[in-house]
């Protein structure tokens, strides 16, 4: 507003120094606030990436803000894994580290615990249905 006023009084920009005076401060604070004046700006929550952006393409807000939070979800599934491998035995155990961390195939497991592949299997299955189980809890 100051600015509008000197400008139009002075037929120019109006310095720094000048505005100071108009308005009794000091030009180290007109200057302060010239540079807070900067330090933000607004958009339209609607307002696309570029200003003429295409149809159907997500708007700044979005972008920024809809991501997902996986850390619930992790928190979550990893609360489900610890309760059921508390409920294990040592042998459904073993079988489940060989399978999903070790990346075992279900031979190799039978040839190294010593059953058959079918057990194997089926021990396999034993093991997604209590996860599955305690998952939808």
């Amino acid at each position: 507003m100051a600015k509008d006023i000197l400008s139009q009084r002075l037929g120019r920009a109006p310095k720094v120094s000048e505005i100071a005076e108009y308005l009794g401060f000091s030009d180290e604070d007109i200057l302060e606030a010239m540079e807070s004046g900067q330090a933000y700006g607004t958009f339209s929550l609607q307002q696309t990436f570029e200003d003429g952006g295409n149809d159907g393409e997500a708007s700044v807000f979005e972008r920024y803000t809809a991501k997902e939070e996986t850390g619930y979800v992790n928190f979550e599934n990893g609360e489900v894994v610890k309760t059921v491998m508390n409920k294990l035995n040592d042998q459904e155990k073993k079988v489940f580290r060989m399978r999903f961390f070790d990346d075992m195939t279900q031979q190799q497991i039978a040839d190294e615990i010593g059953v058959s592949q079918m057990t194997v299997s089926r021990l396999e299955k034993k093991l997604r249905d209590k996860f599955k189980e305690e998952y939808y809890k």
